[in-house]
């Protein structure tokens, strides 16, 4: 029994387990006469079956195995009275059922990997990124990678909203243009003041975290429904930014909101410019006349770069409700 194993065959991961069959004259087999003897089981191969006559073991080149059928080159002798075949059958190794292996069961990986195929079809790790990174295909036959998410994209910076009046909004971030990202939009909704008759909205940079209350060149633009009349107003050195145009009938109204998209392209360094400032809006005059504006600035602060805006009534406060929302594009 040297050509068979009672155990686990290393070859096929497979567990082995001998079965023995035995064979009575007169009643299985006639003496003399018979040559073929069907098994229990199919053993796979004349090398994995072992069979004696009346205990004389016979060699494996004196008979064949077809399935479950031994065939013997002769009869079975006369006067033999009882054939023992001793095989092995193969029995699968136990696999689970689906849906029956828990986490615990898994094998430990490192915190962050996740789990993915390679180009074998072979389970394989995605390795653990850093913060910020995100999942990325790299097409057919390849893993995919954590990799930074690519450039142009934009991201928010933070939403703020008033509850009570104030003096003054401020919207700060603490990376400046140019330094992590080229451009910063602002969305200020629901601007309002607490006064009226000549009440305008006005802006202020932040550069480096020093507010710019001194040198600003700006020109605010307005054009109102009922009017071919465009409102100008613009300095060459002022202490502020006019988003309302500072100019007869153009003033908002108290009692009506402005809203504004704005747009902030830093510098990146001392000497290389200046932040500069872009805006559109629309509110109502105090003649409740719809009102479109828009314009441009330079702060021309001593820092950079910008890292923030405030937000002020030329006269009064701020109301309640004034939203403000940045994204920032890197």
């Amino acid at each position: 029994m040297s050509n068979f194993l009672n155990g686990t065959d290393p070859g096929l991961r497979q567990t082995r387990t001998p079965t023995t069959d035995n064979f009575a004259a007169g009643v299985d087999f006639t003496a003399g006469s018979t040559t073929q003897l069907t098994l229990s089981a199919d053993p796979g191969s004349e090398d994995n079956v072992e069979i004696t006559f009346d205990g004389i073991q016979q060699h494996r080149n004196t008979y064949s195995v077809s399935g479950a059928v031994v065939t013997f080159d002769a009869a079975i002798g006369a006067g033999v009275s009882n054939v023992e075949a001793t095989f092995t059958t193969t029995i699968p190794a136990a696999e689970p059922a689906d849906n029956s292996v828990t986490l615990a069961k898994m094998a430990g990986g490192t915190d962050g990997n996740l789990i993915t195929f390679d180009a074998n079809g072979d389970p394989a790790y995605v390795a653990t990124g850093t913060s910020g990174q995100v999942l990325t295909s790299n097409g057919a036959g390849a893993a995919p990678t954590m990799q930074d998410v690519a450039g142009g994209a934009w991201e928010l910076i933070s939403h703020t909203a008033r509850t009570t009046d104030a003096a003054n909004v401020d919207f700060t971030w603490t990376t400046g243009v140019a330094t992590s990202y080229s451009i910063i939009k602002i969305y200020a909704y629901d601007l309002s003041h607490d006064t009226d008759s000549s009440t305008t909205i006005r802006m202020r940079v932040y550069e480096n975290t020093t507010l710019n209350t001194s040198t600003y060149r700006y020109n605010s633009n307005g054009y109102y429904s009922n009017s071919t009349t465009i409102g100008q107003s613009n300095s060459n050195a002022g202490s502020y930014i006019a988003l309302t145009p500072e100019y007869a009938n153009f003033y908002s109204d108290q009692n009506n909101t402005a809203r504004y998209e704005i747009t902030i392209q830093g510098e990146a360094s001392a000497g290389s410019g200046a932040p500069r400032v872009l805006w559109t809006g629309v509110y109502s005059n105090s003649a409740f006349n719809n009102v479109h504006c828009w314009g441009g600035a330079l702060s021309l602060g001593s820092g950079y770069p910008c890292t923030g805006v405030r937000f002020y009534a030329s006269t009064g406060n701020i109301g309640v409700g004034a939203t403000i929302i940045g994204l920032k594009q890197s």
